[in-house]
């Protein structure tokens, strides 16, 4: 079955069961990647929930049932409907949804495309912050929606004033989880090692005795979306009692950060590598944040690099007006 065809199964399924037209449309994600997702309109309904089908056609390709996968589309609708995702509430009213709002940190670049047609916030020179309505935080997994330049414009309220409501909220309803990187390797043996060698990388793990590894993890209690978190004051606040200013915050992921102390010039050249081969190795494109690694200066987040980037940026533009070659950064001059 290809994937046009089970589109069009799930389509008529969902058509026989609910009260609704159903389609699928190409939605914009985090990074310029682009999901297919299922949403049905019914009368009088002006939003819907994208249940996203990308992932249930790769597990029908490696042998799941196409009944199975239409059954968890649908019950993914109906938990939906069920939680009132579609918002009752008038979306473009400020004092209806202004305790919704949440912050979320994302690539500048990867996600140009996104950005014009939201409000943002530029985040130490390679970053933004996007913004969102929470629609529900459950078992199921957390619904919202971006908010995009029709509602912030209708809200009459300043960036500032959006920004300041978004990071309260997110702070309140998806609190900080800080865990020492040991405890975090700990957790993921006991739960996921197999049962032939979990002992034994426990005990690997504890050979350094009551040594803590200096590496501290940064998320929220969903462990979704958390890299956000590092921005949090009662964050940043920690982050300066136990490092000060010495501290780089390697960007694991969008659901993530890392903060190491620092204490010689090369920590800066090492920590970047790790970075970069973690997202080439381990990350998936849709959740990277960056390449670069930051530090608070100030109480502001940091790009490290950005002095670098900077000051090539400027010599190619030099070497542009000049009409001679751009020159190979890794070339010192």
């Amino acid at each position: 079955m290809d994937f046009e065809v089970f589109k069009q199964r799930l389509i008529d399924w969902m058509n026989e069961r609910y009260d609704a037209e159903f389609e699928c449309q190409n939605v914009l994600k985090n990074n310029g990647i682009y999901l297919t997702g299922i949403t049905g309109y019914g009368e009088g309904q002006n939003i819907s929930p994208n249940i996203y089908i990308d992932e249930l056609y790769d597990s029908v390709k490696k042998g799941m049932s196409f009944e199975a996968a239409a059954s968890i589309v649908e019950t993914k609708y109906a938990h939906a409907l069920q939680e009132k995702i579609e918002m009752e509430t008038d979306i473009f009213d400020i004092n209806m949804v202004k305790h919704k709002i949440v912050a979320r940190i994302v690539n500048f670049s990867m996600n140009e495309e996104l950005l014009r047609g939201v409000p943002y916030k530029p985040l130490a020179g390679d970053l933004a912050l996007t913004y969102r309505l929470i629609h529900s935080v459950d078992v199921m997994g957390i619904a919202s929606s971006l908010i995009s330049n029709q509602e912030f414009e209708a809200w009459n309220i300043s960036l500032d004033e959006l920004h300041n409501l978004s990071m309260e909220n997110t702070e309140r309803i998806f609190p900080a989880r800080i865990k020492n990187m040991k405890d975090v390797m700990h957790e993921i043996i006991q739960n996921h090692a197999p049962d032939q060698v979990r002992e034994e990388m426990l005990e690997g793990l504890e050979m350094g005795g009551d040594i803590d590894i200096e590496m501290y993890v940064i998320s929220n209690d969903t462990c979704i979306n958390g890299a956000t978190a590092v921005l949090y004051p009662s964050v940043q606040e920690w982050i300066a009692q136990k490092f000060g200013e010495a501290a780089y915050i390697l960007p694991s992921s969008i659901h993530e950060v890392i903060v190491v102390p620092f204490a010689e010039e090369g920590d800066k050249e090492f920590f970047n590598d790790l970075v970069k081969e973690a997202n080439m190795q381990a990350v998936d494109l849709q959740d990277k944040l960056s390449d670069n690694i930051y530090q608070f200066c100030k109480g502001e987040l940091v790009n490290v690099n950005q002095f670098e980037i900077d000051l090539n940026k400027a010599v190619d533009e030099a070497l542009r007006e000049l009409e001679l070659p751009e020159h190979d950064p890794g070339i010192e001059m």
